[in-house]
């Protein structure tokens, strides 16, 4: 049997790191500061771009959120001494679909909310 205080954490370079957490804490300021506007602009290549309100508003920012916690587990598996790393890719996995999950509910729920009621 290994002894799992010998293991060393997944190296992770400090610049990825550092912008694992800027992104994440962009992502939770831009939601937050959205949710409590309540509304949120998302901004287009070409054209006006898209402004979220109501329900479509909560989704987007829980998707946001789910976003954040993503990139953050990325930086807590390079931190954890024990041999539980999967957990971790699981975990990533899974908010990073919900995260994209929530944001495309809460974007086609608003197109075709403005298509149907105009």
């Amino acid at each position: 049997m290994t002894d799992l205080t010998q293991r060393t954490p997944d190296h992770i370079s400090p610049a990825s790191r550092t912008g694992c957490i800027l992104f994440a804490a962009a992502l939770l300021i831009y939601a937050s500061y959205a949710w409590y506007y309540g509304k949120i602009y998302i901004p287009a290549r070409s054209g006006e771009g898209l402004t979220f309100t109501g329900t479509a508003l909560k989704l987007i920012c829980c998707g946001l959120f789910m976003a954040a916690a993503a990139a953050l587990s990325v930086v807590a598996k390079s931190y954890n001494k024990r041999n539980n790393g999967l957990y971790y890719d699981r975990f990533t996995t899974v908010a990073r679909a919900m995260a994209l999950v929530l944001i495309a509910m809460g974007t086609i729920g608003s197109i075709l909310y403005e298509y149907l009621m105009a």
